[in-house]
């Protein structure tokens, strides 16, 4: 921090010795844990041109007239640049909707037809699934995001169409390498061979090529480029992937389809008749700029992104260093002297795919994977918005391993807020709030319109004449939890979520899904499916709560504070005694060694609450202990704790003495036993695990239980993720010694009621000290 922060913050802190430290450390700005991306900045025009000012390759040239398109970055789809551009070639827009159109339907006729074909490895099931792939892939890269994401989704199409579908992850019809190699050499300005017997002609057999050696043809395919294993000179094994010579006219021309179809819709409706309805008319009042046309603007932008690998780069560098923190995530470093916007270079990662992992394996990938895109989607704002199969690995060294970083979403500060807001109170059940979450995160219009069947017209349900609140709010709230208490999997799964909001409350409640949050639901869709394959009991908000809890402890806009404050304290800076207990839970895991502890002081806060749910098998349970160990274990010592600190500095110590002694406290003072009991006889119990290890190693089962147990919370640390954990954990020691003392000497100035206080804290420690010993 700069000297007149310091000094600022120095100013602010009253008298008190003791005070004065405290609010210090609340407002100090402590070890970064990680550092919220910044909006990806277009890639500088100088480097634009150095990889567009070459030599044309005649192969190319019949897609040449969209490259006047390129250059507009992510206003290149537009509509404002497809309009005219296409006013002048209206063919190219017809024939491509004949073109979809024909194709989906002759590859929907040969799927019905297909019949039974018994097992899905038997060799007709095969050619059904290369054949419904081959017809999605002619279609480009729209269509395969689309059928990649589907691959996830067996609830949606049917176990046989996603195991087809798969294919589209990294078995995409490639193009001729004759092709990709123009591309490349129209990038880098060259006429040189590919590499030693690769592209070699007459004229430039005497020139050095581009690469000291190239696989033979590529080795994955994908929706808009193909990649080849390549050695460069230095001996360095990369990754080359090569952009589609088509993918910029595909997009640009699907772009303009959608906005057709559209408009075509549009004046159907006009000429029918249902325009003038009162519904419609009420429902595009309501709406606004929020209809299907801001949608189509919106993925256009998005997807704009992934035809220019420059800024892919870029946004690999900074989805790696925002999740830094983690320790486990990993992506490929480029070669960025040998990277352009139509070539990208970059290390070649040694690692697996799903399809190659054990089921421990892959569930370990599965929930680091979730783990890693929640975290980006509540702490840095910078989420991964395409993670099907094919670009996530299992290093080799235990690490996920993101790949493709083309298709990215950013999620605003109140946004994450809500976000966090609302997982939590699906695990709770808490509709309400999640309600309330719909709204402000924009899935529920404002005002809240209802309406009594899809015959009927939009109303407006009032506001209350005190309060101001949107009475529509309660009647949705009830919809909402009958629908989603009844929903298979409606407080485990978010496909389940999904399905509530299109199917069950759109026909009755005005809904919306924002254009932002399109690629959202794309990633956790994605990502559940993935881990749906090796556990279906698998609960995607369980294991995304410690990041929920950590966004919710680290508030960051001026409402969120607010709010996070009056949830802790009341107005004289009494605790709210249920949500302590939730914080009791996080504070008390501060290490892998108390594991155990921390699973126990979550038990107690659940059972202080209230809470029914039924326990975690143990592998869940674990997975889960870990990640809220490392989300909010050392929140109190990182940047993000400055509003956890001020709470700290200001409750009311006595009366917080005075609700541990309590009967409703029973269960959070026998957690807390448990977790000193593990503490005072861990090394013995371990030495005792270790001994039986020994002995079932010896009988030929250890290793493989070993394994196991290793794959069950696997969570790989890099050497800078330890680093900040440890000064993380030197942080959080310094503020709970600093705060204890203070409240201490509170209490000793603070007559009768503060010796009171003390006198009932060492009966509370005597008590909890007696039942550690007993757990010996």
């Amino acid at each position: 921090a700069s000297s007149a922060a310091r000094a600022s913050s120095a100013a602010r802190v009253s008298s008190s010795p003791d005070a004065s430290a405290a609010v210090a450390i609340a407002a100090a700005p402590l070890p970064s844990e990680y550092t919220p991306a910044p909006r990806a900045a277009s890639p500088s025009a100088t480097a634009r041109a150095a990889s567009t000012a070459v030599a044309e390759e005649p192969l190319l040239n019949p897609w040449r007239e969209y490259e006047s398109l390129r250059p507009l970055g992510r206003l290149g789809l537009e509509k404002s640049s497809l309009e005219p551009f296409f006013g002048s070639r209206p063919w190219l827009v017809a024939s491509r909707l004949y073109e979809v159109a024909a194709t989906l339907r002759d590859a929907r006729v040969a799927w019905d037809a297909r019949g039974s074909k018994g097992s899905w490895t038997s060799e007709e099931a095969l050619k059904d699934a290369d054949a419904l792939c081959a017809s999605v892939s002619s279609l480009g890269p729209v269509a395969i995001k689309i059928g990649q994401t589907l691959s996830q989704r067996p609830d949606l199409v049917g176990r046989e169409a996603c195991e087809a579908l798969k294919r589209l992850q990294t078995g995409n019809l490639p193009f001729e390498d004759e092709l990709a190699f123009a591309v490349m050499r129209e990038s880098y300005g060259t006429t040189a061979p590919i590499a030693p017997g690769v592209g070699v002609t007459e004229e430039n057999k005497d020139m050095e090529p581009i690469f000291a050696s190239i696989s033979d043809g590529p080795v994955a395919a994908a929706s808009l480029g193909q990649v080849y294993r390549a050695t460069l000179h230095d001996g360095r094994d990369v990754a080359v992937k090569v952009q589609r010579p088509d993918a910029l006219s595909l997009l640009a021309r699907d772009a303009q389809c959608f906005r057709v179809a559209f408009a075509l819709r549009g004046l159907y409706e006009m000429l029918a008749g249902t325009n003038k309805s009162a519904s419609q008319k009420s429902e595009e009042e309501v709406r606004g700029k929020q209809n299907v046309g801001s949608v189509i603007d919106r993925v256009a932008a998005d997807i704009s992104d992934e035809i220019d690998y420059l800024r892919e780069i870029e946004h690999g560098k900074k989805f790696r260093d925002s999740l830094e923190f983690l320790g486990f995530v990993d992506s490929p470093r480029v070669v960025e002297e040998a990277s352009t916007s139509r070539v990208l270079v970059s290390e070649w990662i040694q690692g697996r795919h799903l399809k190659d992992l054990t089921e421990d394996e892959g569930l370990a990938m599965a929930r680091m994977s979730v783990e890693a895109c929640t975290a980006s989607m509540l702490l840095t704002g910078f989420v991964h918005a395409d993670p099907h199969e094919g670009n996530i690995m299992f290093g080799d060294d235990g690490r996920v391993v993101f790949l493709d970083f083309g298709l990215m979403t950013e999620v605003e500060q109140s946004i994450m807020e809500s976000f966090a807001t609302g997982i939590q109170s699906v695990l709770v059940e808490d509709w309400r709030t999640f309600a309330d979450m719909c709204v402000d995160t924009g899935f529920v219009t404002t005002p809240i319109m209802h309406r009594n069947g899809v015959e009927d017209v939009w109303r407006e349900i009032g506001l209350d004449p005190v309060t101001g609140e949107d009475l529509g709010l309660v009647p949705f709230t009830a919809d909402v939890e009958k629908e989603m208490t009844d929903a298979e999997g409606g407080t485990a799964r978010f496909g389940a979520f999904a399905h509530v909001l299109n199917k069950r409350i759109s026909p009755n409640w005005l809904l919306f899904t924002p254009p932002y949050v399109l690629l959202l639901i794309r990633t956790f869709l994605t990502l559940e499916g993935i881990a749906a394959q090796c556990d279906p009991d698998f609960n995607i908000y369980r294991m995304a709560a410690p990041w929920a809890v950590r966004r919710s402890f680290s508030p960051k806009t001026e409402r969120a504070v607010k709010t996070f404050r009056q949830t802790l304290l009341t107005e004289d800076n009494k605790v709210q005694f249920d949500r302590f207990v939730e914080l009791a839970g996080g504070l008390a895991a501060k290490g892998d060694e108390e594991g155990d502890a921390n699973s126990s002081i979550a038990t107690a806060s659940a059972t202080a609450n209230g809470s029914t749910e039924k326990k975690d098998n143990p592998a869940h349970a674990s997975a889960s202990n870990a990640a809220f160990r490392a989300a909010v274990g050392r929140l109190l010592g990182s940047t993000d704790g400055s509003a956890l600190r001020g709470v700290l500095r200001d409750f009311d110590a006595a009366d917080l003495v005075d609700r541990l002694c309590s009967r409703e406290a029973r269960p959070l003072r026998r957690a807390a036993a448990v977790a000193a009991g593990g503490m005072l006889f861990g090394v013995s119990k371990s030495k005792g695990s270790d001994s039986e290890a020994a002995a079932a190693s010896a009988g030929g089962e250890g290793e493989a239980a070993t394994a196991t147990k290793s794959m069950v919370d696997h969570r790989p640390e890099s050497p800078e993720s330890r680093r900040l954990a440890a000064r993380q954990a030197k942080w959080n020691s310094r503020v709970l010694k600093l705060v204890l003392k203070m409240k201490l000497r509170e209490q000793i100035r603070g007559g009768l009621r503060g010796w009171k206080a003390l006198v009932k804290l060492t009966y509370l420690l005597v008590r909890i000290g007696t039942g550690a010993v007993g757990q010996g």
